[in-house]
């Protein structure tokens, strides 16, 4: 018969504490009911019989509860490696968190150097925006001033017009009063004006009339010989109140062809008017003809 130190050896190779220490009970109890039933074997066998399978119960409960303990063990050790997983993405994350906010820090730094770049737009447009209204205002006032320059000009030009008209009159009541022409003016004043800028000394100007050849004859306003360093030159002048640029043209073919009959003999062309266009004076460039204003002659002191 086994102790119970046995006894607890080998239900302990089976079962917890608690139940060792129950099933002992048991069986002490169950001895003692031997003991004082020795007769009643049959009862105690089938007693033994139910314990037996109770046993065998406890351990299968058992096998199903280890099997169960390692299924909870592989379960830990997946959600221990989950686990591990999850630390590593909570660092991954840990670190995109600190980049980002990195980025942050550097974007907020951007922002503010943009605002600051901002400001000082905001205040070179506000200080461009005065610079414009000022230069508004001066090119208003410089409009203003222009309007009244063109003003000016507009009653300047009416006086001058109304000189030249005046001119024209005095000269117009000289030759009704004297019977003289501008020609006849120009046949005067224009020999000082000549030997001061040209050098030709000796000159006597008068209408003057020449055969071109063909049976044609040219008329010229004024005409005459003179000398310039000992040597004779000729002097053909033509005589106009106003001229432009293509009656300039006109007469200095007309004047050339006059010219082209004094064969080798030095010549000097000359137009003088009281009005002398622009597109007149480059004509007499081109042409080589002198364009003198009327008003350089008339008086000798504005010979210069």
């Amino acid at each position: 018969m086994l102790t119970r130190k046995q006894i607890e050896e080998k239900l302990g190779q089976v079962f917890s504490p608690e139940q060792t220490a129950a099933l002992i009970d048991i069986l002490e109890a169950i001895q003692r009911a031997e003991l004082e039933r020795a007769t009643d074997t049959r009862e105690l066998k089938q007693g033994l019989t139910a314990l037996t399978t109770e046993v065998r119960n406890l351990a299968e409960a058992q096998r199903r509860t280890d099997q169960r303990m390692a299924e909870l063990r592989d379960g830990l050790t997946q959600l221990a490696e989950a686990q591990r997983r999850t630390a590593q993405h909570v660092a991954e994350l840990a670190e995109a968190q600190r980049r980002t906010d990195q980025r942050m820090a550097e974007l907020a730094e951007a922002q503010r150097r943009t605002d600051q770049r901002m400001a000082e737009l905001r205040d070179g447009l506000t200080q461009l925006a005065e610079a414009q209204r000022r230069t508004d205002q001066h090119v208003a006032e410089l409009a203003e001033a222009q309007r009244r320059t063109d003003e000016s000009l507009a009653r300047l030009s009416q006086v001058v017009e109304v000189g030249f008209r005046e001119l024209r009159q005095a000269i117009g009541n000289l030759s009704n009063r004297f019977g003289f022409d501008l020609e006849e003016f120009v046949a005067a004043l224009l020999p000082p004006y000549l030997e001061k800028h040209q050098g030709i000394t000796a000159l006597t100007l008068e209408k003057r009339y020449f055969d071109l050849g063909g049976g044609q004859v040219e008329e010229v306003d004024l005409a005459g010989k003179g000398k310039r360093a000992g040597k004779p030159v000729t002097v053909l002048v033509e005589c106009r109140t106003t001229i432009r640029g293509g009656e300039a043209q006109k007469l200095a073919h007309k004047l050339k062809a006059v010219r082209a009959t004094l064969r080798e003999e030095e010549a000097v062309l000359a137009i003088v008017a009281m009005n002398i266009h622009p597109t007149a004076q480059a004509v007499g460039k081109t042409e080589g003809v002198l364009l003198i204003p009327y008003s350089r002659i008339h008086r000798p002191g504005d010979f210069d």
